[in-house]
């Protein structure tokens, strides 16, 4: 009797064993696509399996323009489960094409409501972020340069900065887009290419990543960039020799936003992500790598900026008109000055 009393326990210890191998197996685990910085996703990514060690996050960042056109293609085969800080125009055209999954994550009533999804309840994008476009300038190579005092779009068309600006290229970037979107919110859309042919004379290159611009301005590679506000503040903030322009046209801006893909079999995980990256945790973490997040408990004046970022000249802005005019003014932008667009491996 002992004998077989034996056998059963190793017996419902050999079973044990393999129920729980077989449960570790299956690991719970989401693949996020996002177009904010790197460096910020791996910090908030980080973040998110510190507090959900069992959950696995297999992300991927590209910028907006790339990310935007890898999801169409990609389109209902897409891996990515959820979006995070990718911008509200990608999101825009997603939404056209019956991509996003509305969602009320838990934090909702704490953002502000014009950085969310209007269209829909529950909404299919929530905003954590807003970026806009500013100038940025290398105080001591402008100094030994003896160039002029910038204030304006306009005088970056002055002769003294002939080859000497660098800027995002629109097709690849969302820094590049708000500032063309921008241009053509307070030109009219003839008058922005007027305008962007002759800044063209001046621009060096366009480069495919809006902080790339704010990093070369920042060492000391050119004396003058275009690029989004805190890409500059965070160059400024690491004591490098920069100044933060808001032109006094205004800013073109965007949201950055989450978002859950819309897929067969949605994953419990996602939304226990999406509660997590707008929850009040994360924005008092975030309103220090960002100007603008969206809580209504997160305003402050940051590094770099004279007043509320909300307050500065940020234009009256269409973000529909954006996604709906962005084929034709980007194809228009790419044949005029594509020629000077970095080219990527």
């Amino acid at each position: 009797m002992k004998i077989h009393i034996r056998k059963l326990f190793v017996a419902m210890l050999i079973l044990m064993a393999v129920f729980s191998l077989t449960a570790c197996s299956k690991t719970r685990e989401i693949t996020v696509y996002s177009s904010t910085n790197i460096e910020l996703v791996r910090k908030y990514m980080d973040l998110f399996e510190k507090e959900h060690p069992d959950i696995k996050v297999t992300y991927l960042r590209e910028s907006v323009g790339t990310l935007t056109e890898r999801l169409v293609r990609e389109g209902e085969d897409t891996p990515a489960d959820v979006l995070f800080g990718t911008g509200a125009t990608c999101m825009l055209t997603l939404q056209t094409l019956d991509m996003l999954e509305p969602y009320e994550p838990e934090n909702l009533e704490a953002i502000q409501s014009k950085f969310i999804d209007k269209d829909s309840f529950p909404p299919r994008w929530v905003g954590i972020s807003i970026y806009e476009a500013v100038i940025v300038q290398n105080t001591e190579l402008s100094q030994t340069l003896d160039l002029p005092e910038i204030t304006s779009y306009q005088d970056l068309l002055k002769p003294e900065f002939k080859n000497l600006i660098i800027a995002p290229n629109p097709k690849q970037t969302g820094t590049g887009l708000i500032l063309l979107s921008g241009l053509c919110h307070i030109l009219g859309e003839e008058k922005a290419f007027e305008y962007l042919d002759e800044l063209d004379e001046n621009v060096v290159i366009y480069l495919s990543g809006g902080l790339d611009v704010a990093k070369k301005v920042a060492d000391g590679e050119y004396p003058v960039g275009i690029t989004y506000g805190y890409g500059g503040v965070s160059e400024l903030l690491d004591g490098k020799p920069i100044e933060l322009i808001f032109p006094e046209e205004g800013s073109g801006w965007d949201i950055e936003a989450n978002a859950l893909i819309k897929k067969n079999k949605i994953k419990d995980e996602a939304k226990i992500f999406l509660d997590w990256a707008s929850s009040e945790e994360l924005m008092n973490i975030m309103k220090d790598d960002y100007a603008m997040v969206t809580s209504k408990n997160a305003a402050q004046i940051p590094t770099g900026y004279r007043k509320l970022p909300i307050e500065q000249l940020l234009l009256d802005y269409d973000l529909n008109w954006v996604v709906d005019r962005k084929p034709e003014v980007l194809a228009e932008w790419i044949k005029r000055y594509g020629d000077k667009a970095e080219k990527k491996d």
